[in-house]
């Protein structure tokens, strides 16, 4: 289950949206956009008979869209609920660039960035939530826990990739080869379907 939601600029400024209203004036109501995004599916349309045929299939940008409830603390201030809200405004402001950190208790850390596309707040209703949606242009999820192998002389060294996506894994490579132990890279394509 999440837990909370880090939000983090590039310079810095942050605030935590929890899904437990006892641990922060943030509470996550709804979050939106968290399952595999739709694809786009381009075809050709026959000119003399029904239908079209396939060209390519591409997954699309991923949109997130958040509805946050406020605790308000009227011992502080007497307009929280508006207080709450402009804190806001620094972190999720519209236009603003966005890291979301997506903590779980029963899966890894993973991060997204985006760009804030609206930042909709109910001010005269009763609860006043706030609705904020993200435009995620890459629309997969990294993991914050690196995978690694080491390989020491010659021989394979297989990594596996645990996430979702063909291509979705950065390799960096430390070291350097010599003549007795040269460096060479195979891609191994499974195996085609009978």
């Amino acid at each position: 289950m999440i837990t909370n939601i880090d939000c983090i600029t590039p310079l810095g400024n942050s605030v935590t949206l929890s899904l437990d209203p006892s641990q922060s004036p943030y509470v996550v109501k709804n979050i939106d956009g968290l399952g595999p995004v739709s694809a786009n599916i381009a075809r050709t349309n026959y000119v003399t008979k029904d239908g079209s045929i396939f060209q390519n299939a591409r997954a699309g940008d991923r949109n997130i869209v958040i509805t946050l409830g406020l605790n308000a603390d009227y011992s502080t201030t007497t307009d929280p609920y508006g207080e709450l809200r402009r804190a806001l405004y620094p972190v999720l402001g519209p236009k603003s660039e966005v890291k979301l950190v997506i903590d779980s208790t029963e899966l890894e850390t993973v991060e997204i960035s985006g760009w804030v596309e609206s930042f909709e707040p109910a001010i005269f209703s009763k609860d006043p939530d706030i609705q904020i949606s993200i435009i995620c242009p890459d629309p997969y999820f990294s993991s914050q826990v690196n995978v690694s192998a080491t390989r020491t002389g010659q021989g394979l060294l297989t990594v596996n990739n645990p996430g979702n996506v063909e291509t979705g894994f950065t390799l960096l490579v430390d070291g350097f080869t010599t003549p007795t132990y040269p460096l060479t890279f195979n891609r191994t394509l499974p195996s085609a379907k009978t």
